[in-house]
């Protein structure tokens, strides 16, 4: 198993758009949030088609779920938010979401 992590890739992306941003203008800024935004669409749209053939495409829908986190971190890195401010409402999502999926489980238990 890999050690690569999120966090690296978020390192990565946010170094590499410090060296970037500045020198592209305001057009071109805005080219490229609007490319990376429906990437993060389109990403998402295969990684579900994938995950509906479970589990025979498993394999195809981990890539894709790789390829949906690459291009919304990016998407994060280009709209300078940091991926801690993120994680910081991440907690509270959780815990309604498992309330409102699972009403029978307890918010909190593993």
């Amino acid at each position: 198993m890999s050690t690569f992590t999120v966090y690296d890739a978020a390192y990565a992306l946010n170094k590499c758009l410090a060296e970037n941003l500045p020198r592209m203008d305001a057009v071109s800024r805005r080219k490229l949030l609007k490319k990376s935004s429906k990437k993060v669409v389109e990403e998402a749209a295969e990684a579900l088609a994938e995950a509906m053939d479970m589990p025979k495409s498993r394999e195809l829908f981990i890539a894709e779920s790789a390829d949906v986190l690459l291009r919304f971190l990016a998407l994060l890195a280009i709209c300078g938010v940091p991926l801690e401010l993120v994680e910081a409402g991440l907690a509270e999502r959780v815990e309604a979401f498992i309330l409102k999926e699972f009403p029978e489980q307890k918010a909190g238990s593993p």
